[in-house]
């Protein structure tokens, strides 16, 4: 665990110090977690959280905001965990079903989605970005993501999403049922896979 956390202290600390924004940023940071032991062992998953983090607009995916287990059968990728400020963790029940009862607003939130990649502890980058340099550089994982969102079961997501009675509020339900699935359609557009 120490190894993880000293590489990304030092991809960290020469990105922070960097100047490169955009696609230059996605690139000088892979270019670093390339370099990383463990990469092969883990590319497959961390580009799959890439997508989820996509999804669920989550702003805080920082390098250490995820971590490998090191198993008898060698280093594994942890299961994702912090996913907080996702999902409009920011806004009140009226701010949300304004955004519910708008698609333009709803459609100007996802795209200026912005993430840490994973990568980054600061510096945010466009996910449409990340999602074009992943589609270039990372071909087999990341139609292997894609083809799990393509699978994403609504309906179950749906109906768990009702269970939370106790637990959300309607304008929070509504809200969850309406962006996973508006957000799931934009990023198969964004990819030309619009037929998803």
């Amino acid at each position: 665990m120490n190894m993880l956390k000293s590489h990304l202290r030092v991809c960290d600390s020469k990105l922070q110090e960097s100047s490169l924004k955009g696609m230059e940023l996605i690139d000088a940071g892979f270019k670093i977690m390339r370099e990383f032991t463990y990469w092969k062992a883990i590319k497959s998953e961390f580009i799959d959280m890439q997508l989820f983090d996509i999804l669920i607009g989550n702003q805080d995916r920082h390098p250490f905001n995820w971590k490998l287990l090191f198993l008898e059968t060698g280093a594994k990728f942890s299961p994702i965990y912090d996913n907080g400020a996702s999902l409009g963790f920011r806004s009140d029940d009226e701010k949300l079903m304004q955004m519910v009862s708008n698609p333009q607003e709803m459609n100007k939130y996802t795209e200026k989605t912005k993430v840490k990649a994973g990568i980054f502890e600061k510096k945010k980058v466009k996910a449409k970005d990340l999602l074009t340099y992943i589609s270039r550089n990372f071909t087999d994982e990341f139609h292997q993501s894609i083809q799990k969102l393509i699978e994403f079961d609504l309906i179950r997501y749906s109906d768990f999403i009702q269970s939370l009675d106790n637990i959300l509020s309607e304008a929070q339900k509504d809200w969850l049922l309406s962006i996973v699935p508006f957000r799931r359609k934009k990023i198969l557009e964004w990819i030309g896979r619009g037929d998803g």
